[in-house]
């Protein structure tokens, strides 16, 4: 898992910041959340979904906005990956 976080900073273009390391950690619960599945570190697909959620959560963390949102919208392109993992067996489920 360090590696992975090291690439993921690389990703991002941090140096270091333990902030990014839990939101990292954010991102990978969300992406388990939305798509019924482990995190497995092997898999590219899953890497670069919790990666680019990561560094949007990251760089706009201080926007703000006077509309209510009830979630924190992701890209087009990860939603589309989330939904290629959920629909995907080779992934192992989350369990409790």
């Amino acid at each position: 898992m360090k590696e992975f976080m090291t690439k993921a900073k690389s990703y991002a273009k941090v140096d270091d910041d333990s902030l990014f390391e839990d939101i990292v950690n954010a991102a990978i619960e969300k992406c388990e959340n939305e798509t019924g599945k482990r995190f497995d570190v092997s898999s590219d697909l899953f890497c670069i979904a919790v990666q680019m959620i990561a560094t949007e959560w990251y760089q706009n963390r201080g926007v703000t906005t006077e509309s209510n949102i009830k979630e924190l919208p992701v890209s087009v392109h990860v939603q589309g990956i989330l939904n290629q993992i959920a629909l995907n067996s080779d992934y192992k489920e989350v369990t409790e």
